[in-house]
């Protein structure tokens, strides 16, 4: 049995490397007055970065598609504001034994964005289909009240992939006392691969439509509508 996962930290550690990405303080959104960034790292502080996570994914993730037939690569775009980013940054600072204070919030060079994580999954023979859906290859656009709006910033986290029962298929053949074995092709119980793609946006503050629209290599497009609330 082989198995392969991209653990939450080292996905952590690369959601928090995209501070450090020299931006400057988004048009469309104004930074959490200060009130408002105690509160969320006082909430950090209380709690840990998976649990923290966990709420993320329940309350912020639009599914755009299953994976399924005519649409072999499924995708999901899991939405995260300065809010969730603080309370993440305080609770990992206080498993470092660290503090995160406002005026270190305040030096963030992305305060008032929206970063959106695309996951694409596939499985079995359609996991050659996933490039066409991660970075460089993927584009993401986010429009607002019928307005389109362009990614400020793209980068690629990686794959993982989940192997379970994995065996191979082969033939044996005989040539006097000669025995070969030639593998044909390998197949597993349970195989499924997924790309993680960091897109960052400079949202209005307000809007009563939204939609993601998610642009493949080759073109193809899938679009999702999705509620304001995802973003609050």
């Amino acid at each position: 049995m082989k198995i392969m996962r991209i653990h939450l930290n080292g996905a952590f550690c690369l959601l928090i490397a995209l501070f450090s990405v020299p931006l400057g303080v988004a048009r469309g959104q104004s930074p959490l007055a200060a009130d408002l960034v105690e509160n969320r790292i006082e909430m950090g502080r209380k709690t840990n970065v998976k649990t923290i996570w966990k709420s993320i994914e329940k309350n912020r993730s639009v599914r755009i598609n299953r994976q399924g037939f005519g649409d072999t690569v499924g995708k999901t775009a899991i939405f995260l504001t300065e809010q969730d980013m603080i309370s993440l940054e305080a609770a990992e600072a206080n498993r470092r034994h660290q503090s995160l204070t406002v005026d270190d919030v305040s030096r963030w060079s992305l305060r008032g964005r929206t970063r959106v994580l695309l996951v694409a999954v596939a499985g079995g023979i359609y996991i050659a289909n996933l490039p066409k859906w991660q970075a460089p290859a993927v584009h993401m656009t986010i429009t607002v009240d019928g307005k389109e709006i362009q990614p400020e910033s793209e980068s690629n986290t990686g794959r993982s992939e989940t192997r379970l029962g994995a065996s191979q298929t082969g033939v044996v053949s005989r040539s006097g006392n000669l025995v070969t074995y030639t593998p044909l092709f390998e197949s597993s119980i349970y195989d499924v691969a997924r790309s993680r793609t960091w897109f960052s946006f400079n949202l209005p503050a307000a809007g009563s439509t939204f939609k993601v629209t998610v642009i493949s290599s080759d073109g193809h497009e899938k679009s999702k509508e999705f509620s304001g609330a995802v973003l609050k």
